[in-house]
């Protein structure tokens, strides 16, 4: 699959964003005392077992509807260009 310039923008935005994310909890969680740690592995745990009971699904003709706008460097050259203007 050759991916864009664009595509290839949005995918390691979107992994760096889930990096700052996780490394965020963690240093939330390596400051919880151990009683809060305990009740917050019990959470998770708890989540995760209802998550694998659930009967629902995502349909598959729904993936990829949703997600974030591309981001636009140069809207008014994309907007020319998708509607067939020149952009000189």
């Amino acid at each position: 699959m050759l991916r864009t310039v664009r595509d290839t923008v949005r995918l390691q935005s979107g992994i760096d964003a889930v990096r700052r994310l996780l490394r965020a909890n963690e240093e939330v969680l390596t400051a919880l005392d151990e009683v809060d740690r305990a009740a917050v592995d019990e959470a998770i745990t708890a989540i995760r077992t209802q998550r694998a009971t659930l009967d629902i699904t995502f349909p598959t003709e729904l993936r990829g509807l949703t997600g974030p706008q591309p981001a636009a460097f140069f809207p008014t050259i994309e907007r020319r260009a998708a509607t067939g203007g020149s952009h000189g």
